[in-house]
C-alpha cells in the first residue's frame, strides 16, 4: 500500500550546537525508475533526552513530492513553516512512497539525497 513509518535522524552540526532550518530538500529517481521513492514526508524534532524511543515533535507540514518527468531527478525545496526550525538533531520520516497503491508488496521507502537549509 506504500504506506511506511521510517526515519532517518540527522546530527546537523558535528559540535551538536543548534542550526536554523527554513528548508528541506529532497531528490529521488521518478516512477518507474523509482518506485519506492518517497512521495510523502515530513520533519520531527527530538524534545527530549531520551534516545530510546523513535518517537519525536513534527515540526513541518507534511511535504508530498511532485511527479516529475521519468528521467527528472531534481532537488525538490520545501519551506517549512514559520518560525525556522533551531534544532541540533533532526529526523526524517518517510511516510509514503509514490506506487505502493499500484504495488501491494512496495512498502519500503528510498531517495537519493536530502539537505537543509
Amino acid at each position: 500500500n506504500g504506506i511506511s513509518n521510517e526515519f532517518l535522524e540527522y546530527q546537523l552540526a558535528r559540535d551538536g550546537s543548534p542550526r536554523r532550518i527554513q528548508y528541506v530538500g529532497m531528490r529521488c529517481p521518478m516512477p518507474p525508475a523509482g518506485p519506492l521513492a518517497v512521495k510523502q514526508f515530513h520533519l520531527e524534532w527530538d524534545d527530549d533526552d531520551d534516545d530510546d524511543d523513535d518517537d519525536g515533535s513534527k515540526c513541518s507540514p507534511t511535504f508530498t513530492m511532485l511527479q516529475l518527468a521519468p528521467s527528472t531527478s531534481v532537488m525538490q525545496w520545501f519551506m517549512l513553516t514559520e518560525p525556522p526550525l533551531e534544532a541540533s538533531v533532526v529526523r526524517l520520516r518517510c511516510t509514503k512512497n509514490f506506487q505502493g497503491h499500484d504495488v501491494p508488496y512496495a512498502n519500503s521507502i528510498g531517495f537519493w539525497e536530502i539537505a537543509f537549509r
